[in-house]
């Protein structure tokens, strides 16, 4: 329920097409859409690249603040990361907000099987894992090339479970001609709870093939390179790579297929 208002919330402030000039200092906004291709190999087993259409992807980006109150997405980064949050503390060169985001991407084994033209075998009849959406408290220190973030999150999961995480990132932009190239990292911890709610395997979901899997806490490395080029004042073409490592309690879970994941987009964005 708390994505699906989330979703609403955000297509509600898209529909904006007039800023008040005399009020810009309290509300401003900045919208893109964007399209490309995507290599985005699945963690798990069973699911797989079929089709073009698992290689095409549309994406919304949403910059709105007003006065405390702001939605943003991370323009330095190849992934479409949105938060909703009200900033707490601003100073020169560093900040503190509280922000609601969604952490993990959810599954849902029923509806991957639809759209797979062959049977899942590690994945079938598991319960659905909803997304990993919470509240933090994030730490911003930045400077004019250096920007790296904090978060400490509560996730909401329908598990009731000390749900708590703990991810940082940090980016730097090398300006090299008329290209922005982002060079970034970061790590990101999962508490047994959270492991064991999308990698785990429940007694009442363990067949044959699947046996009951009760993991601990685990964690996330990112290595990440992006880079985007204006084609003229309101198009720019970007590329990224990034390089995704698991903790073996993850990588030992009987649903995870790799310890490692290597994500490749090009696209374009435009720019309202």
């Amino acid at each position: 329920m708390r994505n699906k208002l989330l979703i609403l919330l955000l297509i509600l402030f898209s529909t904006y097409s007039v800023a008040e000039n005399a009020e810009e200092d309290q509300f401003q906004w900045e919208i893109m859409i964007g399209s490309g291709l995507i290599y985005n190999p699945s963690l798990f087993k069973d699911i797989k690249i079929e089709s073009v259409f698992d290689i095409i992807e549309f994406s919304l980006l949403i910059d709105i603040s007003y006065h405390n109150f702001f939605i943003h997405t991370d323009r330095r980064r190849a992934k479409d990361l949105g938060v909703i949050g009200y900033q707490l503390i601003e100073e020169d060169d560093w900040a503190l907000d509280f922000i609601y985001k969604n952490y993990v991407l959810g599954y849902d084994p029923a509806s991957i099987e639809r759209y797979q033209d062959h049977p899942l075998t590690a994945l079938k009849d598991l319960d659905e894992r909803n997304h990993g959406a919470g509240t933090a408290i994030r730490y911003t220190k930045y400077d004019d090339n250096v920007l790296f973030t904090l978060d400490l999150a509560k996730l909401f999961l329908d598990n009731n479970n000390n749900n708590i995480l703990l991810e940082s990132y940090y980016s730097y932009r090398q300006p090299y001609r008329n290209w922005d190239i982002y060079f970034g990292g970061g790590i990101t911890y999962y508490s047994a709870d959270i492991i064991s709610y999308y990698y785990g395997v429940a007694e009442h979901e363990a067949n044959n093939d699947r046996q009951v899997y009760r993991p601990g806490a685990g964690f996330k490395l990112e290595f990440e390179v992006f880079a985007q080029y204006p084609l003229s004042q309101s198009w720019y073409l970007n590329t990224g790579i990034t390089q995704i490592i698991f903790s073996k309690n993850i990588s030992d879970s009987p649903l995870v297929r790799t310890n490692n994941l290597t994500q490749v987009r090009l696209g374009l964005r435009y720019v309202f």
